[in-house]
């Protein structure tokens, strides 16, 4: 099953590449499915992170915002400091992407960097921001 895992992650890495989104969907989904069967944390935290990749390409935009905000808590569970390093840094660019070109999509991943540093900070889960609005002192403070 790891050498499963691995081959569906490198051919769906290779078909967005080549910009076959669909294709490359499939084969990171399963590659997905596989890790979770394994129980390999981070595995399950890489592949959240290219299926958040091809959502974008796709105009998937609530997936990959639900994509990057599982994987973005799944690091900072499972102590993967460079792995949650580089999900909030693809996170930021994304939003500062979106931001420039006028995209409302920013705005729901401003919600997702929110609560990763609110987390970050303080230790404390936070509610998903992505549904909505949300007060940032009543995370850092309580209710």
């Amino acid at each position: 099953l790891p050498v499963k895992c691995e081959t569906f992650t490198q051919i769906g890495k290779l078909m967005c590449k080549q910009g076959d989104h669909d294709r490359a969907l499939g084969f990171l989904q399963r590659a997905l499915g596989a890790y979770r069967r394994l129980g390999d944390k981070t595995g399950v935290c890489r592949s959240l992170r290219n299926l958040g990749v091809v959502y974008v390409e796709l105009g998937e935009f609530e997936e990959t915002e639900n994509a990057y905000e599982e994987a973005i808590s799944l690091a900072r569970e499972i102590g993967e400091n460079i792995l949650y390093a580089d999900l909030v840094n693809t996170v930021s660019e994304r939003y500062a992407e979106e931001i420039q070109s006028g995209n409302e999509y920013g705005f729901g991943l401003e919600g997702v960097l929110v609560a990763s540093a609110v987390t970050a900070a303080t230790g404390r889960t936070t509610p998903s921001p992505i549904a909505g609005f949300f007060d940032v002192n009543v995370l850092l403070h309580g209710p």
